[in-house]
Order: C-alpha cells, then structure tokens, then sequence
C-alpha cells in the first residue's frame, strides 16, 4: 500500500511539472498584447509579454498552457487586420527601392513606365529634366525587422573606375492600414570630376521616416550627386506579401 502511494505520488509531481511555450504576436500590437494576457494571467503560475521581441511567454501546467494559448489565438486580432489589411499577422513586406538619376542639362530619360507620374511632378517642381534609373533593389523582410543594403551604381558619364558606392539600411513595419518605414537611411560616396578623368568623391547621406500605403510608390529623399548638375533620387515602394 506504502509503495503505490509512493508511485501515485510521484506521478503526480511528474504531472505537475511546468512546461513554458510562447505565443507570437505583431510588434506594433504590445500593448494590446499586455492588456489581453493580463485577463489570463490568473490562469497561470506566470505569464509575461516581451513587446520588443512580439512574444508571450505563458509558464504552468500543459493544461493550463494549453487553454491560455487558445484563448490568446481565439481573442488575439492585430490592429492591421481590424484596420482592414488582410492575411496573416506576420505578412512579408517587399521593399522596391529604384534610385533615379537626374540633371537639369538635357533630355535624355530612362526610366519605367510606371514612375511617369512621379517624373512629371519632379519635372514641374524642380529644374531637373532628365531622369534615369541606375540602380534598383528589391528585398522581402519580416514585418518589424531591419534591413542593410549595400552596393555600386554607375552614373551616366561616370567612368567605372570612378563608380558610385552606397549603403541603405533602415527598419519596417505594417501600422494599420500603412507600412511605416522608420529610420530609413541611404547614404554613398558621390563622384565629382576635377580634371580630365580625374575624379575625387563627396560624401552624401539622407535620413528619414515615413508612412505608405501598401503598394504605393513615394519619394523619399533627393540629394545632390555632384558639384554642379545632377541628383540621387529615391523612390520606394512598399507591398505586402504571403
């Protein structure tokens, strides 16, 4: 009798062992978060919410796991989806990036049909008259995560030995109905001849943040490119994607 109640015992401590699992959720949704596990924590030995890293992290029997996790996943609906951006709570986003060279001197232009509107109104609020893509980058990225690019451009005119190097790095993430991109920075080291096939370099840097609706084309920044005549624009677009 003495040993089955030993056994009955231990089996009973083996049941009531722990077990940690975590939940995932949006980073732009920790607060909501926060205040939600709050109405489970009493169902639990612990319950803690990291919103930095867009987890939930639940502590206690598998019982009581298991039922606080499919309360969160039953009452859990991120703001972007309520805000009507359909699909799964950590949807990709895919950044286009085009980078536009352009100059007040003269016409010659290269460029995608789908930037004409964009050019047109560069066109009519700056001096600029040509325009044409050098570089474009395309990259997919988790929603909350960072990005860093780097690469060479060639300049029209520019000789290879005397190409244009940049960084673009910066941060995104869907915020309601729009994909925020926060901290975007580009910057490169900008040709200028100063003698026949002599070249020294100017370093350019832009800095911004900013709000797109998904599928949006937008200009972000503009910078000078040279000395006397020319520019570095940078149009993004923004998608979301499975």
């Amino acid at each position: 009798m003495k040993l089955l109640t030993f056994f009955l015992l231990a089996a009973s401590m083996f049941a009531q062992e722990p077990v940690t699992r975590v939940f995932e959720f949006i980073l732009d949704d920790g607060e909501k978060m926060q205040k939600l596990s709050a109405l489970f924590a009493h169902k639990l030995a612990r319950i803690q919410v990291e919103p930095a890293l867009g987890l939930v992290v639940m502590t206690g029997s598998e019982a009581q796991v298991t039922e606080v996790e499919a309360l969160l996943k039953k009452y859990y609906k991120p703001k972007a989806l309520e805000a009507g951006i359909s699909g799964p709570p950590n949807r990709n986003i895919e950044l286009v990036t085009q980078i536009l060279y352009a100059r007040s001197e003269g016409s010659d232009s290269t460029y995608p049909a789908t930037l004409q509107p964009i050019v047109q109104q560069l066109k009519q609020l700056t001096l600029l008259n040509s325009f044409n893509v050098v570089e474009t980058q395309v990259v997919q990225l988790r929603n909350g995560t960072n990005f860093e690019l780097r690469g060479t451009m060639q300049l029209p005119g520019i000789p290879e030995s005397a190409a244009t190097s940049y960084g673009y790095s910066g941060a995104m993430r869907i915020s309601g109905t729009k994909i925020q991109g926060d901290k975007i920075r580009f910057s490169g080291r900008v040709p200028y001849r100063v003698g026949e096939g002599q070249y020294q370099f100017m370093e350019v840097a832009l800095v911004t943040s900013f709000d797109l609706k998904p599928g949006q084309s937008t200009v972000i920044g503009k910078t000078n490119a040279s000395t006397k005549d020319g520019s570095i624009i940078l149009i993004l677009t923004a998608r979301l994607v499975d």
